[in-house]
């Protein structure tokens, strides 16, 4: 799945196999996966100050925690999410997009494995 919506996205092809052979095995990654999607998701308001540019990999891995709290799903939510943390489904703020179930999954998960690059 995750192939095919990257390979769509930013290469315009149609069949998963069109997809750069790097990105095409598991595990989940930055440049791969979770990038395109803060991309689609966030950029829009995170592209500096305060709110940290999140189109660098280093600022969204340094809050990765703080985005995997607030991109969670109530289901997801990680266990480390205390009280003062965001609450679930808060990221993206705003009108949208939003990321489907499917891709608050994927990034939860991606930071869970340490936030690979």
């Amino acid at each position: 799945m995750r192939t095919v919506w990257l390979c769509t996205l930013l290469l315009g092809c149609g069949a998963e196999e069109d997809a750069p052979p790097d990105c095409a095995a598991d595990p989940v990654t930055w440049r791969c996966d979770i990038g395109p999607m803060i991309d689609t998701y966030c950029v829009s308001c995170h592209t500096g100050g305060a709110k940290g540019d999140f189109r660098r990999y280093a600022a969204v891995a340094s809050r990765a925690d703080q985005v995997a709290c607030g991109v969670a799903t109530a289901e997801l939510r990680p266990a480390t999410c205390g009280d003062d943390w965001p609450p679930a489904e808060q990221f993206p703020a705003g009108q949208g997009p939003h990321p489907t179930d499917e891709e608050r999954a994927e990034i939860v998960d991606w930071v869970a494995a340490g936030a690979p690059q």
